[in-house]
C-alpha cells in the first residue's frame, strides 16, 4: 500500500458567509503549503462552488454530507455526482452531528459511504462515541458497530474518530497521518493497513490550522 501524504482537513460546519469565507480563503491561498501536505476544506453545500472557485488548486474541497443515491425525490439532499459537479473531491460522512442531531444510523451511513466511493468521491468516514458511552465503558462496542457496516469497503480513504462530546465546541481540525498498520483488536479492521485521523478542538481554529501546514 502506497504511503499517504500528510492530510489536514478543516470542517467549516454551518458557519461563514461570502465575506468571511473570502477572507478565510485569502489567508489559506497565501499560506506556504508543503508539497507533501494534502489540504481539504469542507464547506457548507451552498458554498461548494464558491469555495472551489475561491480556493487555490492546491487545496481540495469537501462536502459535509451526501445521500446514498445519485438522484431522486429526496428534498434537501445532495448526491456525490452533484458534489463532483461543483468541483469537490471529498465528502464527510457519519459525523457525530449527523448521527446524534439528525438521527442517521450505522446502516444508512454505510450505504452512503458505499455510494460515495462507487462515485469516485473521496470519503472521510467518521466514527465516535458519546460522552456517556465512554464513561460507561462501552466505547469498543459502539465503535465496532459503527465500523462493521463499512468494514467491507476497504477503498475507504480516511477514518475520522469524532467523539460526539466534541460537537458543542466551535470546530475541529482533522489530521491524517501517513499510512501505517493499525491493529484494532476491537474493530473488524484488524490487520488492514489504514490511516489514523484525530480531532483537535479549536478555540483558535485558523491559527492552529495555518501553523500545522508549515510544520510538516
Amino acid at each position: 500500500m502506497a504511503q499517504r501524504r500528510f492530510f489536514v482537513g478543516g470542517n467549516w460546519k454551518m458557519n461563514g458567509n461570502k465575506e468571511s469565507l473570502e477572507e478565510l480563503m485569502s489567508t489559506l491561498n497565501t499560506a506556504s503549503l508543503h508539497e507533501d501536505t494534502e489540504v481539504v476544506c469542507a464547506a457548507p453545500s451552498i458554498y461548494l462552488d464558491f469555495a472551489r472557485s475561491g480556493l487555490d488548486s492546491r487545496i481540495s474541497v469537501a462536502a459535509q454530507n451526501c445521500y446514498k443515491v445519485a438522484k431522486g425525490a429526496f428534498t434537501g439532499e445532495i448526491s456525490p455526482a452533484m458534489i463532483k459537479d461543483c468541483g469537490a473531491d471529498w465528502v464527510i460522512l457519519g459525523h457525530s452531528e449527523r448521527r446524534h442531531v439528525f438521527g442517521e444510523n450505522d446502516e444508512l451511513i454505510g450505504q452512503k459511504v458505499a455510494h460515495a466511493l462507487e462515485s469516485d468521491l473521496g470519503v472521510i468516514a467518521c466514527i465516535g462515541e458519546k460522552l456517556e458511552e465512554r464513561e460507561a465503558g462501552t466505547t469498543e462496542e459502539v465503535i465496532f458497530a459503527q465500523t462493521q457496516v463499512i468494514a467491507a469497503i476497504l477503498t475507504l480513504l480516511c477514518l475520522h474518530h469524532c467523539p460526539a462530546f466534541q460537537s458543542k465546541l466551535s470546530g475541529c481540525i482533522m489530521f491524517l497521518f501517513p499510512s501505517f498498520t493499525v491493529v484494532y483488536s476491537n474493530l473488524c479492521l484488524q490487520g488492514f493497513q489504514v490511516s489514523a485521523l484525530i480531532s483537535i478542538p479549536l478555540p483558535q481554529c485558523l491559527a492552529i490550522f495555518m501553523k500545522s501546514l508549515n510544520k510538516f
